[in-house]
């Protein structure tokens, strides 16, 4: 586990799969850190959230990263690691649920959308079964 910090001022902390000889390396499970003030007992702190890194632009859990882009790659300390693997852990259930409430809400739609085609079909039978009742001739001349 490590702590990344890239020229655009962006803190990771992710595992990395290094490429000695290419000019790009790979970063697992990037998350993001942030830091913001708040209030408690002993006055200001700082207090650390961890986000997903790229998540929503890519459902990928690995990146590539130009090794120009790279400040300062780090040991993660213990505590840091423990936050998130705890964070990253919290990420992913909500990644599943979320994803799990998707697809209900996708099966949702196609029944819907199976039940209008099939009330809309109900209405046509209904409307031809209507036609019937009338008594047309059969003779295509005697309709004018």
């Amino acid at each position: 586990m490590y702590y990344i910090k890239l020229t655009n001022g962006d803190d990771l902390v992710c595992d990395l799969k290094p490429n000695p000889k290419a000019d790009y390396t790979t970063v697992i499970n990037p998350m993001k850190m942030q830091t913001y003030p708040a209030m408690s007992d002993k006055g200001l702190v700082e207090t650390l959230t961890l986000t997903a890194w790229l998540h929503p632009y890519s459902d990928d859990n690995s990146v590539r990263i130009n090794k120009q882009n790279i400040l300062t790659v780090t040991p993660a300390s213990k505590g840091l690691i423990t936050f998130y693997k705890r964070q990253l852990s919290v990420f992913l259930q909500h990644e599943k649920a979320l994803s799990q409430r998707e697809w209900e809400i996708k099966e949702k739609h196609e029944r819907f959308n199976r039940r209008v085609s099939k009330e809309k079909m109900n209405e046509i039978l209904d409307q031809l079964a209507d036609l019937d009742d009338f008594d047309l001739p059969r003779d295509p001349k005697k309709l004018n």
